[in-house]
């Protein structure tokens, strides 16, 4: 009687050549399971390095609190979670506070260079020293996506907020549909292009300012119920588009725009727009810095539908016929030499920002504003 023995398993040599790439594969496979595991960890451990340094830090005047974090998001990311966040920024003069206190800072593990921050929920924004201008902005949804260059610095910002609603000032209620901007710093200049939609003013701050512009000299006689329905709609759109060159320095304090200046820095407005209701607004400009680091140049403003715009408000009541009749005829005292599409007079606002101070045309409006560094 014979006992039957196990089969033994084939060689190498008898493996079929499936048999063989699938081994390999898996072997492929599980080598480089295993080599992006240590990357994973080894990365994780700098993020929470990088974390853990930031429980509080302070660095020339710029302060960041944090109570804990955390580093999570296997195997796709690494996501810095920040409990008790307080920031106060003092080269860019603002105080800010999450919703809470608590932050997700989400790092793609296939390009920890760059960064996606969650802004929902409801933030907190208010200038250092002056928490009577505090402006409260909630974000319905919204993100920030940035990547870095060499020496941290950040060369693209993508910033998309919407819904938003915020109490600017703590004293004007806003919302808007969606504010985007986009920062690129590629080398030699900086580009942004900014954005915001269907800005509006709700019910009760239409009514407060109503009332506050019916007092008015030149436009007494209109009641707050008159101004009311014009100015719910504050803007449909607004959006600027311009570049900086050579690049704008990535800390705005007074040294660097100093040195930035003496470089011949200059900010090209290549694009401004706005609409509200028929009146529209478009231009470029051109702005530099004086040996005092104050705001010098010249921006072109082009207003189209403009008749339209004064007949609405003698029709809704705002203006009186004689005030529409007064502000038609200033008009063509102005430059009107050009059309817009509808054939209707383009007024031509040339803003110049000298020394002298502020002025449209011939009409002086008064002192630049001073920017403090």
């Amino acid at each position: 009687m014979t006992v039957p023995t196990q089969p033994s398993s084939p060689t190498k040599a008898q493996r079929g050549p499936l048999a063989r790439w699938s081994r390999r594969c898996a072997w492929g496979v599980g080598s480089l399971c295993g080599v992006y595991i240590i990357y994973w960890l080894l990365v994780a451990g700098a993020v929470w390095g990088f974390a853990a340094s930031m429980m509080s830090r302070e660095v020339s005047g710029n302060r960041l609190d944090v109570e804990a974090a955390a580093v999570s998001g296997f195997p796709f990311d690494f996501d810095m979670r920040f409990q008790g966040l307080e920031v106060a920024a003092r080269d860019l003069g603002l105080a800010w506070q999450p919703p809470e206190g608590d932050l997700k800072v989400s790092v793609p593990a296939y390009a920890p260079w760059s960064f996606d921050l969650d802004l929902s929920g409801g933030h907190r924004l208010a200038p250092l020293g002056q928490p009577a201008l505090a402006s409260t902005i909630d974000v319905t949804q919204g993100h920030l996506r940035s990547r870095f260059s060499a020496g941290a610095i950040p060369n693209e910002v993508d910033l998309a907020l919407g819904p938003v609603s915020g109490n600017l000032l703590d004293r004007l209620p806003v919302e808007a549909e969606r504010v985007s901007l986009h920062f690129l710093r590629p080398g030699s200049r900086s580009t942004l292009e900014a954005r915001a939609d269907a800005v509006r003013l709700p019910p009760e701050a239409t009514n407060k300012l109503a009332a506050a512009l019916s007092k008015l000299p030149f436009i007494r006689g209109a009641s707050a119920a008159q101004l009311a329905p014009a100015l719910g709609s504050f803007l449909e759109s607004a959006a600027v588009d311009g570049f900086a060159e050579p690049a704008l320095p990535a800390m705005p304090d007074r040294a660097a725009v100093a040195r930035w200046q003496k470089q011949g820095g200059v900010l090209e407005l290549q694009r401004l727009s706005a609409k509200l209701q028929r009146l529209e607004l478009s231009g470029q400009g051109q702005i530099r810095l004086n040996d005092a680091l104050q705001p010098r140049g010249r921006i072109d403003l082009h207003l189209a539908g403009l008749t339209d715009f004064i007949n609405t408000l003698s029709e809704t009541g705002i203006l009186t016929a004689a005030q529409a009749r007064f502000a038609v005829a200033m008009m063509a005292r102005m430059d009107t030499s050009q059309t817009d599409a509808q054939g209707q007079p383009l007024l031509s606002l040339p803003i110049e920002l000298s020394d002298a101070g502020m002025s449209i045309g011939p009409v002086f409006l008064g002192p630049v504003p001073q920017v403090e560094w």
